[in-house]
């Protein structure tokens, strides 16, 4: 492990007003542990990592292995069907029985190629080249093991997750402003590398069928010149603390949306108001009715996003999904209607009123049915 090192934490400090700016403070969390006081350095962050092969790794044969224990058993924490850890075994198998979740596996293949990667970076710089291109070629192959086995759609969550973890970093550099003096010592020290104002744009948002609270969020451009690295956050608003999350990789430009916790003054319920059973032909119907209350007690109008969801079923699948009557109509945001709605995600953006409250809650109401023939049997609903 390096002596010297440093990562990214963030404070993000709102008014307590709507138009007020949010503060961003960049801070960098510094170890250094080399045995020697730095005083007075002009301190350079930065995130390069320096190649030390002057040549590329030899490409290695890629070669099929068949007949092994399958995919399940590819990542540790995942093993086959009915072995601890894996499917239908005990452990944390990711799914239900019999269902591994390719999400996580595509995720733990990510994750040792990393590994290896970066150990193959240390060997290098060791001089031990031999080993060094035997891991990048290993990487590699887990890497095109995972492309093998993975659907588009779960490679592209992947690689979703893997940015925002920061697998790969862009190589910055960053200078606090002035000499900096750091003593060696255990625990971390921290500076601050940057501190600007942003321009939000406010609203809440409520999940009923994950939580009763509903959340204040603002949406917020990087409008400064540095690119803002993964990492956690802590959130104020106004002079309160009101909790924590992790900032994902944002460049200079980009947009993100950052919590600013939980609202008393809103509250929503989710409640099942009618369920039915028929049979059509040869296939058997579920008919599902819900209503999602919306109360606030604040002093003036919020808009709010409000989400829920019904089963998503490929098409490949003998089993249809319809749903029926959303009053008031689902939002019309068009990437909501292209990324989202597709997969039987339900988001509805409303106003609510300091009036509607108790029985006079804002209400939204929807149905689905689920048609599928008389001879299947659901066995469970898998969030992906």
């Amino acid at each position: 492990m390096s002596s010297a090192g440093w990562r990214p934490v963030y404070k993000l400090r709102a008014g307590a007003k709507d138009k007020d700016p949010v503060t961003l403070e960049y801070l960098a969390a510094v170890e250094q542990q080399t045995g020697e006081d730095w005083s007075n350095v002009n301190l350079t962050l930065s995130t390069a990592q320096p190649l030390l092969n002057a040549a590329p790794p030899d490409l290695r044969v890629l070669d099929v292995a068949v007949g092994g224990p399958g995919l399940a058993s590819a990542v540790p924490g995942v093993g086959p069907p009915g072995q601890p850890g894996g499917p239908g075994g005990g452990g944390q198998a990711g799914g239900l029985a019999g269902m591994p979740n390719p999400t996580a596996i595509g995720k733990g293949l990510e994750q040792q190629a990393r590994g290896q990667r970066a150990a193959a970076q240390q060997n290098y710089a060791q001089k031990k080249d031999d080993v060094g291109a035997k891991l990048f070629n290993d990487a590699a192959a887990l890497e095109q093991f995972r492309d093998l086995v993975l659907d588009r759609d779960e490679l592209t969550k992947v690689a979703a997750e893997a940015r925002a973890e920061g697998a790969d970093l862009p190589s910055v550099a960053y200078r606090p402003k002035g000499p900096t003096s750091l003593p060696s010592r255990t625990d971390e020290q921290v500076l601050e590398v940057a501190r600007f104002d942003l321009t939000p744009r406010f609203y809440y948002k409520a999940v009923p069928v994950l939580t009763p609270n509903v959340y204040r969020l603002a949406d917020l451009v990087n409008t400064s010149e540095l690119v803002l690295l993964p990492g956690e956050a802590t959130m104020y608003l106004g002079g309160d603390f009101v909790g924590q999350t992790k900032l994902p990789l944002v460049a200079v430009g980009k947009p993100f949306t950052v919590g600013f916790g939980a609202d008393p003054q809103l509250q929503v319920s989710r409640t099942l108001l009618d369920k039915a059973r028929t049979t059509q032909g040869g296939n058997q119907v579920l008919t599902f009715k819900y209503r999602i209350s919306l109360s606030s007690y604040k002093k003036d109008p919020v808009a709010v996003q409000v989400w829920d969801r019904v089963p998503h079923a490929e098409a490949a699948m003998t089993i249809a999904v319809n749903l029926a009557n959303p009053k008031p109509e689902l939002s019309t945001d068009p990437l909501y209607q292209r990324d989202e709605k597709p997969k039987g995600l339900l988001r509805w953006d409303v106003t609510v009123q300091p009036t509607q409250n108790r029985e006079k809650a804002l209400a939204i109401e929807y149905e689905y049915k689920l048609e599928y023939d008389k001879n299947v049997t659901i066995g469970g609903l898998l969030a992906k």
